[in-house]
């Protein structure tokens, strides 16, 4: 059987004249050529576009990851009332709190991340500092989050049901103590 293109309904299409030019009836146009609308960066398979996330710890590359949440840095605000001020409460800067760390990925093939959930206990060295980089859709780093003192405090797998249609997504929830973030330059 031999490939036939897509054709819009109810649109007809002359025969091909002797130059190898094909013309939608009385429009006087050639049809528009079909084009993909997948990116497919240098490198990568189209599988790995979904995995715009790169985290590195010191051991190497951890993994890549389809999302990456809590990346937060909150100040509290503490208020001060003085005896002798009326025109209003002081407002100050107080403690930097950072949120929870999810990251969020298919099913892994490696065992690292569940291994480090499973040696944090009293009196371990379990904290690491990890790089998570921000890719563009060709591969490129946009943005570095520089975390110091993380370690994980859950892991989650993903729901085991064999008649669900969905990715099985686990994820593992870091707390951690600093927080710094690096725009790449892109040249421009």
């Amino acid at each position: 059987m031999a490939y036939e293109p897509f054709r819009p309904p109810n649109a007809l299409i002359l025969p091909a004249s002797s130059d190898g030019d094909s013309r939608r009836a009385g429009s006087g146009q050639r049809p528009p050529p079909v084009r993909s609308n997948v990116v497919k960066p240098p490198g990568l398979r189209p599988a790995d576009i979904g995995f715009l996330f790169r985290v590195r710890g010191p051991s190497g590359l951890l993994g890549d990851f389809q999302s990456v949440e809590g990346i937060s840095h909150t100040i509290d605000v503490l208020e001060y009332v003085e005896g002798a001020r009326n025109g209003g409460v002081r407002v100050l800067a107080g403690p930097v709190k950072h949120g929870r760390l999810t990251l969020k990925s298919g099913i892994m093939i490696s065992d690292t991340l569940f291994n480090w959930a499973q040696s944090v206990k009293i009196g371990a060295k379990f904290r690491r500092e990890l790089l998570i980089t921000q890719l563009t859709r060709t591969g490129a780093a946009l943005r570095v989050f520089s975390v110091e003192g993380a370690f994980p405090v859950e892991w989650k797998a993903p729901s085991l049901n064999a008649m669900a249609s969905e990715v099985p997504i686990e994820e593992l929830t870091l707390a951690y103590q600093t927080l710094t973030m690096e725009v790449q330059d892109d040249g421009t």
